[in-house]
């Protein structure tokens, strides 16, 4: 993206009408211009456009027919791209073509606003890198890697206020071949899931795509199997007007659609029937542990639950002992000098817990899906494992777009530093790189003047950055959001990025490369603990499941992957025999408050709360944030890199 000393004269009747494929070739180019072509183009069905070696995409929101054979065949092994309209398969076919010169790493940065369309270009160039090797064997394979992009977004997208389908977590697809071009494999590497959605989503936003498909595709026997009835039952699927989880016959008819290409997906990847059955069964499991109801107990200061019966659908899903969940609900335990100390825990406490256990539940799935589509990519005759980066590669970025809503809260801020670190990664490759190798060279050129958020990524991730002193406040029992809000001030007020919220002493304002945006703090320092307590931990390792033990005995990555952990997952997904639902015991006495007059016999206390010590303990959401964005960066400053910017409108 270069404008030289050189400049092409003749295209300047040009400007201003769109008849120009490479913009960086127009004499002038700012903003105002760069805007207006876009419009023009867009008018007139060009949807796509060069700036230099840059792909710039404008979302169409419809259909388009131009993702057929015909175009698949016509950018195949391209030599001049000129004599072709800009495209998203000439991305895929130069990424393709320079892997086999140059039996390199090949990486294509897929950036955008969200619902820019970002997710279906990722799709497409799969499709038309699988095209180009045009492989005589192992078609299955070919078929597979296209499929699970479908299935991952069934479980890692969601509605919301601005797109109906938003990727809630970045995705690292990488296809591996022969140095003939040939595909060996895929992995898939996922990163930064949005997990509080699975407990909570704003006005006009929904829970992830599984759930609403689940309860459109199960036929009437097999909802009750997993003691299920109607979605508006469950509090995470509910909506705050009260109005119906599906808003239409054709949005149901479409669901079910969707789950029974997600179940044939699944089967055609290498899912057996079992792994499915798991899966379904984890998902009921926490629908029924969200709608668990804490009262506060004035006999004993703690908590007891109020209606039992989703207790022991879970225990059952779950295959667990009813009364070690329910003492783990609601009360923790830590260890100190070598005794066990109990405390019973409030309502807000109980709330949190959880929810944090049903997050768990649905990160942990997640990564399991994840890991096994990564064993269902290697062909039988190669043993990728450790090897992945001897083979060539091309690997293709999927994040979720930069976010600006009318309430911003903690994920929209992890959401948007993510973005900021993909912006730098741009500016490095296409501005820094360049125009030092233009330097060295002694190469003429005008300086192109760019916005560099280098001084922004210091405000989150340098030692006293936003995430950093999130991370401190986040170990005192005494700390709230107004008290982070005031540290944030305190440290950063002289810093032309960040903005003090006038009127609200738990928001501020952070001027991103994207434009200003205003984060409200309510809830920062709850998700950043996260705070699954220990005798939760220990009472799902200790599941009739053994693959649901297996998840939480698992030893995580420093980013909290489950997908690439180390630890060995060896069980079948065997289900053992689980009564029916009219068989359990709706009424009866009430075992948690049993409990808790149990524990308050015993309860020893601790001049330290020990709530708040389960928290200090843990890894927060951020360390994990942290470590998980370095460790795609580093991948991808591995790799040769193309880009792909996604615009929402023209």
């Amino acid at each position: 993206m270069r404008v030289t000393a050189e400049h092409d004269q003749s295209l300047l009747v040009n400007m201003g009408k769109g008849e120009v494929d490479d913009l960086s070739k127009l004499d002038f180019l700012d903003e105002e211009t760069l805007i207006n072509e876009l419009r023009v183009r867009y008018k007139n069905g060009q949807i796509y456009t060069y700036i230099g070696d840059v792909l710039i995409a404008v979302n169409p929101f419809k259909q388009l027919n131009i993702y057929e054979k015909e175009q698949h065949k016509a950018y195949s092994r391209v030599q001049f791209r000129s004599v072709l309209r800009p495209h998203v398969f000439w991305v895929a076919d130069a990424a393709y073509q320079r892997m086999l010169i140059h039996k390199t790493t090949q990486c294509i940065a897929v950036s955008g606003e969200s619902g820019a369309g970002k997710t279906e270009s990722t799709k497409l160039m799969i499709q038309h890198i699988i095209y180009l090797c045009k492989t005589i064997y192992d078609k299955e394979l070919q078929k597979k890697i296209v499929d699970v992009n479908t299935l991952l977004e069934a479980f890692g997208n969601a509605q919301t206020c601005m797109n109906s389908n938003s990727s809630r977590f970045g995705k690292f697809v990488q296809m591996i071949f022969t140095d003939e071009g040939q595909i060996l494999g895929a992995k898939v590497f996922d990163y930064l899931l949005e997990k509080s959605r699975v407990v909570n989503h704003g006005p006009g936003e929904r829970n992830y795509h599984i759930f609403y498909y689940l309860f459109s595709g199960l036929e009437k026997e097999e909802l009750e199997y997993y003691y299920l009835d109607t979605p508006e039952n469950y509090r995470i699927l509910g909506t705050s007007t009260g109005s119906k989880a599906y808003l239409t016959k054709t949005e149901i008819k479409y669901f079910k659609m969707m789950f029974q290409a997600q179940k044939e997906i699944m089967k055609r990847v290498g899912f057996m029937d079992e792994d499915i059955t798991l899966i379904f069964t984890l998902l009921a499991a926490i629908l029924h542990l969200t709608n668990i109801k804490f009262c506060q107990d004035e006999e004993t200061d703690g908590v007891y639950i109020d209606d039992e019966y989703p207790l022991e659908v879970v225990s059952n899903l779950l295959c667990l002992d009813q009364e070690t969940l329910a003492t783990a609900l609601i009360s923790t335990s830590s260890v100190t000098k070598g005794e066990k100390v109990v405390s019973l825990k409030n309502k807000d406490q109980a709330n949190d817990g959880r929810d944090a256990l049903a997050k768990a539940l649905y990160e942990r799935l997640f990564g399991w899906i994840v890991r096994q589509i990564n064993e269902l990519l290697q062909p039988n005759n190669y043993a990728l494992g450790e090897k992945i980066d001897l083979f060539p590669s091309i690997g293709i970025l999927d994040m979720s777009g930069f976010e600006n809503f009318n309430l911003n809260s903690f994920e929209q801020l992890c959401i948007n530093v993510a973005n900021e670190h993909l912006q730098f990664y741009f500016n490095e490759n296409i501005f820094l790189q360049e125009e030092e190798e233009y330097f060295n060279e002694g190469i003429q050129f005008d300086v192109v003047e760019f916005q560099n958020n280098e001084d922004l990524i210091e405000v989150f991730m340098g030692p006293l950055g936003l995430f950093a002193l999130l991370d401190e406040e986040s170990k005192f029992p005494r700390a709230t959001d107004s008290s982070l809000v005031d540290k944030y001030y305190s440290h950063w007020k002289n810093s032309e990025r960040y903005v003090r919220s006038r009127g609200n002493d738990i928001a501020f304002g952070i001027n991103h490369y994207a434009g200003k945006v205003v984060y409200n703090a309510k809830g920062f320092l709850e998700k950043n603990r996260d705070n699954l307590s220990l005798n939760l931990i220990e009472c799902l390792k200790n599941s009739n499941i053994e693959v649901v033990s297996e998840l939480f005995a698992a030893e995580r990555t420093e980013s909290g992957s489950i997908s690439r952990s180390v630890s060995a997952f060896l069980a079948k997904p065997y289900l053992p025999m689980r009564p029916r639902s009219s068989e359990l015991k709706k009424h009866r006495e009430n075992l948690s408050q049993k409990k808790a007059k149990s524990i308050k016999k015993t309860i020893q206390t601790l001049k330290m709360n020990t709530i708040q010590k389960d928290k200090l303990n843990q890894v927060t959401v951020t360390s994990h944030f942290r470590n998980s964005l370095a460790e795609l960066l580093d991948k991808m400053k591995d790799a040769e890199p193309f880009f792909v910017r996604h615009c929402l409108k023209a």
